[in-house]
């Protein structure tokens, strides 16, 4: 008897959850249903029905340990039936929705807010200008994007698009799943190869209709808009030992080494950043945004051989 009343109460506290819970009944004229829906860390959306469209009820949001049964100035007032998105709230911190109506009294829906997210240093930056990125993470930054520039092109003969991802000398697509260097689940660029040298890029193409051929002189002016204050990131993961080579925009290359060398990454199969502010790539005599057609190159460098290559978060930005 007693685990089946334990179980009943169970029962019961998750019902209590998911409906209205009225605290002082006074009539049975005014009824409603709240609901939350998309909580994250510091915000949550609460839709009110309501069975009488021309009652007026007060709605807001308060953490449980400081509910106190009386409406605070800072409630909505609200008709009929509502959707209202409330902002500000604390990370993994316990919160009520409120509504009262005079005839009903007070009705209550628990909800949790998410655990805080890492903080990203990279994405609290400005004037970002984008080659790879999840949805995710670009919903998070998208008032701060100067220019979306998605490898979107196809390689072949003639090249299609605008911006397309290329490679030489027996490489072959590698295997991108799991999360990115975000955390999200989402493709990046991943290609392998058993060759003796190797070579991968993110090209420039001309385009083919007049819509691409628009499109690829837009890039152009962004692409010849990156100032020496800006920095490029970009995030790789690998096992191989060896350097890789990186170019951007025909200017002075950089090597990619391990973990000890200036700009490099540990080569133990997760994640790592890599950051090299763009007057280090100005400094090659070459450099020329307006007529070069490799943006971001990689090759082999001078010490072992890499025989894989991924890479994700391929962006510039002002920090």
């Amino acid at each position: 008897m007693k685990k089946i009343s334990s179980l009943l109460l169970c029962a019961a506290t998750v019902l209590s959850l998911a409906s209205c819970k009225k605290s002082e009944v006074k009539g049975d004229a005014f009824d409603c249903i709240v609901k939350t829906s998309e909580v994250t860390e510091n915000s949550v959306k609460v839709s009110v029905e309501v069975n009488d469209a021309a009652a007026e009820y007060s709605l807001w949001v308060v953490e449980e340990s400081a509910y106190k049964e009386a409406v605070p100035e800072t409630a909505k007032k609200l008709k009929g039936n509502a959707a209202e998105v409330f902002e500000g709230l604390n990370a993994d911190t316990e919160y009520l929705a409120v509504v009262y109506e005079p005839s009903f009294g007070f009705s209550k829906k628990g909800f949790v807010t998410s655990k805080p997210s890492m903080v990203y240093p990279c994405l609290q930056g400005s004037d970002y200008i984008i080659i790879s990125m999840d949805e995710t993470t670009i919903k998070k930054i998208e008032k701060k994007i100067k220019y979306f520039m998605p490898a979107d092109g196809v390689y072949g003969e003639p090249n299609t698009g605008t911006l397309f991802f290329d490679w030489w000398n027996g490489g072959e697509a590698g295997t991108a799943s799991g999360p990115n260097f975000f955390g999200v689940v989402a493709d990046w660029f991943s290609v392998k190869t058993a060759s003796g040298w190797f070579g991968y890029a993110f090209r420039l193409a001309e385009g083919l209709t007049d819509e691409e051929k628009a499109e690829s002189a837009k890039r152009r002016e962004v692409l010849k808009g990156i100032t020496a204050d800006y920095t490029l990131h970009i995030a790789m993961k690998g096992t191989a030992v060896g350097d890789y080579s990186l170019g951007m925009l025909d200017g002075a290359t950089i090597t990619i080494g391990d973990e000890k060398a200036a700009y490099g990454f540990k080569r133990d199969g997760e994640w790592h950043e890599i950051e090299i502010p763009v007057s280090a790539f100005m400094a090659g005599e070459k450099y020329d945004a307006s007529t070069a057609v490799n943006v971001l190159q990689w090759t082999q460098g001078t010490n072992g051989y890499p025989t894989t290559l991924d890479v994700d978060a391929i962006f510039w930005y002002k920090k």
